[in-house]
């Protein structure tokens, strides 16, 4: 039985968009062809945190069911890695190879892309924070 569009997106809003928790939960044994192609269909109307679990809940699926879905997990990542949200575009990359392979890509590091960009953030903010406590550190020690 075909599942209507809109009720599938609700059913995705309330399974995945209800917390700000990353886990996606028990979402992965619950997904069929049906529920991916409402999904492809209606893709725009989703919140970019539904959608990021969603791809996260992709590395659940038992084997034989992915065999089974493997080409609308496929459009489904694939469309995720055009969004314009950056957080999509990465983590659509990482899982990329896994409806084929079982496997994810770790290889991600591309320094002039987003993920480039925000781990060299984390470590100019590191540095900076190990440099402030250095900082309070000598102004301790100055101190007594």
């Amino acid at each position: 039985m075909a599942v209507r569009d809109s009720d599938t997106l609700l059913w995705l809003h309330n399974k995945l968009g209800v917390d700000d928790s990353w886990g996606s939960g028990n979402i992965s044994s619950l997904l069929n062809a049906d529920v991916l192609r409402n999904v492809i269909a209606r893709q725009e109307e989703l919140e970019p945190q539904v959608l990021l679990k969603l791809l996260i809940s992709f590395i659940d699926i038992r084997p034989d069911a992915m065999e089974t879905m493997k080409s609308e997990i496929s459009t489904v990542i694939g469309s995720c890695a055009e969004e314009d949200n950056p957080w999509l575009q990465l983590i659509a990359e990482i899982v990329r190879p896994f409806p084929g392979e079982r496997r994810l890509e770790t290889d991600v590091s591309d320094s002039s892309g987003f993920f480039g960009e925000t781990l060299a953030a984390i470590k100019r903010e590191c540095w900076w924070n190990r440099k402030r406590e250095r900082e309070r550190e000598r102004e301790r020690c100055l101190m007594c």
